[in-house]
């Protein structure tokens, strides 16, 4: 990506290797099969959604949690957030 921009890439992992390696938990059963080149802060840079991890920082600026939906709308599926989001709301996620 160009300088800027919030993703990052190449990568390739699972999204259970970075599970473990952050110590995040998901009530996911498919984790390990799914593949992750690309991580993500900012949705709007996003290249290969299919393969992105969006990760929702916090600071005292901005909240990444409040762009969760768009990023799930740009295509992007497996998410790291600290918060709780609705399983209808997105139902292809894997948070």
């Amino acid at each position: 990506p160009s300088a800027g921009t919030l993703c990052s890439y190449p990568l390739m992992h699972s999204l259970r290797q970075i599970a473990q390696w952050t110590g995040a938990r998901s009530a996911d059963a498919v984790l390990a099969d799914i593949p992750v080149s690309e991580l993500c802060t900012d949705s709007r840079s996003v290249a290969r959604p299919e393969e992105a991890l969006f990760v929702a920082l916090q600071s005292e600026q901005r909240d990444g949690h409040r762009f969760v939906a768009h990023a799930y709308a740009k295509g992007i599926r497996a998410f790291l957030v600290r918060q709780d989001f609705s399983a209808e709301a997105f139902s292809e996620a894997t948070f």
